[in-house]
Formats: C-alpha cells, structure tokens, sequence
C-alpha cells in the first residue's frame, strides 16, 4: 500500500506537526507500508502557491489546498492528511487533529472580532472540511476528539494520544547534562522548551522568571530565538538538537508550559518520559494526565494565573528528592503505559487496516 502523510514541511526541525508526521512515517515504514511525507517543498514551484502562498492568512489555505491536489496527482493509496493540510484531496483519506482552530479560537481570540473570524471561520472551515472527508478521523487527545464532535459534527473520532520513544527519551545523569549546557551546577532550573508564540503565554513564563529572579532560579529557555528580556536569571538555548534533549530534560528541576490551548504536546510527554516534574496548564492531554494520576492533579492547573504557576513551580523546587524521584517515575509511568511508541503503533496498524 502507497500512503501520503501531508505535512506543513518534509523538515525535522520546524514544530510538534512535522515531528508527528515522521514518527509515523517511520511507524508505517517498519510495518512495509510505501510511505512519503509531502510538504510544501512539493509544490514551491506552483505558479500559484508562489503568488499568493506566502500572504498572511490565506497562506494555510492555499498551502492546504495544493498539498493535497499534489497528493492525488501521485496516485497514494491512502492519504493522511493534517488540520486543514490536505483537505482538497479527493483520494481516500484519514484526517489527524492536533486541537481544532476553533477551539483554539474560542480560547485565544475572545477580544479580537479579526483573529476569531480567520481562525475559527477561515481556517477552522477547511478544517471541517477536511474532517467530515476523511474516512476516519484521529484526535489526538481527548479533549481534541470531543471539539471535533462540538465544531465538527462529527462523532467517530478515534484517540490515539501522541507518543514518543521512552527508550530515547529516559533520565540522564543531571550533572552531565548540566556541563554539556553549561548550566550552573548549583542552581534550581526551571525549562521551558518551544516556540515562545502567542499560544505558550510567555507574558506568564517572563513574570515568573522576574519573580524567581530574587531567588536565585534560572530559566532556561530551549527555543527559536533569543527574546529581549531584561532579567539576569535567564539563559536561552538556541535550536537544541534532538538527540540533545534527553540531557536538557534531565538537568532541570521542573518543565512549565502554560499553554493558551494544545492538542498534545511533544514537550510536555518528552519530559515525562525523562521523570522530569511539571508545571502546566489544563489544556489538550493534560486532561489525560489529570485523570489517570491523581497525584500529578495539582500541577495540572485551571487557570492561567502568574500566582499558581509560582506555588506550584516553589514547591516542586523544595520537595526533598525521594518525593520528587517517586512523582518523577509515576510520570513516566503514564508515558510508557498511554504514549510509547509501541502502543501508538499498533493502534495506527489496527485503523489503516480497517481502512
């Protein structure tokens, strides 16, 4: 069988969509599946796409558009489209949500009539579009499944929760991971890893920063590019490689990620898997997290609050280390038993073959 995953970019390095796409290329390549990742280096050379695919707001439209017009000119099996990327594709199609554009426009743009109409209207009807094709849809959370059922319409969502490799992503020693970075061996760490988009609040993660500032604790921030904060105790890694991660995650003391609206998160699971404690916001996955550990509850928080992010990261920072070790492994525990890379497998063999 000939598949198709859309993706934004054939690239690695860009976010948690492209990530997807390879780990289940890779997935579907080990099961002998003919499988390539078509993305927007397919199709650069369409007159159109260079006319008018670089305009702000209709680019993920067009972009969406061509990519899967592309699809069906190679004549796939099946094609795996992503959101709204691929959504023109008349081949036979399962359709992947990360976490709707209208949720996340109900979330973000309450107080921009502008913002909510291209996201939620725009985007988010191509969206539909592409999920009310395909012949299945997967959320990629529960949360995600039931805003396709809200927005959407439609009912028969699969969940098959992002997933990473625990054999790659497991604890490292903290000291070497410490010398590698050139962190201060004597500090309290917090990280914070990703883009700093408009989405992962750093209005919260910068105030929180300053008020940890007098308290001696770094922010490491393992991002895109370097923001002009005038704060002392922060220190900005800039395009970690993959294969570093590992390390990152198991120098600090604590992961925050006070996201306005995920799906699920690639960094917040890759920490997890490292035994690394977090501070995060009730969005997306962390529903999942919330419900099957119970002692992990009150990390998981409902508001976007500068003082409950503060408590929480405080006190994860004097939790003497047996306590922190054994939260720790109960983390991980959730990633190996509801996000290996063997469970989310055998769960995408089972649905291509009922395809």
């Amino acid at each position: 069988m000939k598949i198709a995953i859309i993706s934004t970019s054939k690239s690695t390095k860009v976010g948690g969509l492209e990530r997807y796409c390879h780990l289940l290329r890779n997935c579907l390549v080990k099961e002998r599946f003919k499988v390539e990742i078509i993305g927007k280096e397919d199709i650069d050379s369409y007159l159109i796409y260079k006319l008018f695919g670089r305009i702000p707001v209709i680019n993920l439209v067009i972009l969406g558009y061509f990519l899967g017009k592309h699809a069906d000119k190679l004549k796939f099996d099946l094609v795996i489209t992503n959101g709204l990327y691929g959504f023109s594709t008349r081949s036979k199609s399962i359709n992947v949500q990360h976490g709707t554009f209208a949720r996340a426009s109900d979330r973000m743009d309450k107080n921009n009539f502008l913002k909510r109409l291209i996201r939620k209207h725009l985007w988010g009807y191509f969206e539909k579009v592409a999920v009310n094709k395909a012949e299945k849809v997967v959320a990629v959370s529960e949360e995600t499944k039931e805003s396709i059922e809200k927005y959407y319409k439609r009912k028969d969502a699969i969940v098959i929760l992002n997933a990473v490799d625990t054999n790659f992503f497991v604890k490292k020693d903290k000291s070497e991971g410490k010398k590698y970075f050139g962190l201060p061996e004597n500090k309290k760490l917090v990280l914070s890893v990703g883009r700093l988009s408009n989405q992962k609040s750093p209005e919260i993660v910068y105030e929180l920063a300053k008020r940890f500032e007098k308290e001696d604790v770094i922010f490491v921030f393992a991002t895109d590019k370097i923001m002009n904060w005038d704060l002392k105790n922060t220190k900005f890694l800039i395009n970690v490689s993959y294969e570093k991660l590992p390390y990152l995650y198991s120098a600090c003391d604590v992961f925050v990620l006070p996201s306005k609206h995920e799906g699920f998160a690639y960094t917040l699971i890759e920490a997890m898997s490292c035994e690394l404690l977090f501070v995060i916001s009730k969005v997306g996955g962390a529903m999942e997290i919330y419900q099957k550990v119970p002692q992990l509850k009150k990390f998981i928080l409902d508001e976007l609050k500068v003082e409950l992010f503060y408590d929480r990261i405080k006190e994860i920072l004097e939790m003497n280390e047996i306590e922190r070790n054994e939260l720790g492994k109960l983390a991980r525990r959730f990633v190996l038993e509801n996000c290996s890379l063997e469970i989310w497998a055998e769960k995408w063999k089972e649905l291509i073959r009922n395809v």
